[in-house]
């Protein structure tokens, strides 16, 4: 019995040891990298704070504040690829295509103090097309 507490307490200490060491290498989201053909510039959370927020609704009904994705883009002088894929501090990606970029939005939010970004498409019926904590959009074009 006392072994199975110690391993426990270890497992404990471990995960505890791991959860910190994982908050340490994760991005803070102040603002977002934009790759195209290898080249990454990034966009401060102060640059994103001057594009105008437009208010939106879902196919769903819910209703939304946040920057156009095709503005965004805009602002880092990108067009709108035929395909591009974003990714999220938690290893998470998601691609999406030239349609579906045009309709997309960025949205903030918070949660237990931290803030992030959301890639929200209102027409996507199911609400399956989602991505939160958003730190990267990565864009190849071929030249």
């Amino acid at each position: 019995m006392k072994k199975i507490i110690i391993a426990l307490i270890i497992l404990i200490a471990a995960l505890i040891a791991l959860s910190y060491y994982w908050q340490s290498i994760s991005p803070e989201t102040d603002g977002l990298e934009i790759e195209l053909n290898g080249k990454i510039d990034n966009i401060s959370g102060k640059a994103l704070s001057q594009l105008k927020l437009d208010s939106f609704t879902t196919a769903r009904g819910d209703d939304f504040s946040g920057w156009k994705l095709s503005n965004i883009l805009n602002l880092a002088k990108i067009e709108i690829p035929k395909e591009l894929t974003l990714f999220s501090k938690d290893g998470g990606s998601l691609k999406i295509n030239d349609e579906e970029a045009k309709v997309a939005y960025i949205v903030t939010g918070s949660k237990n103090g931290e803030n992030y970004f959301r890639l929200i498409i209102p027409t996507d019926e199911f609400g399956q097309r989602w991505l939160k904590y958003i730190t990267k959009i990565s864009i190849i074009k071929a030249d």
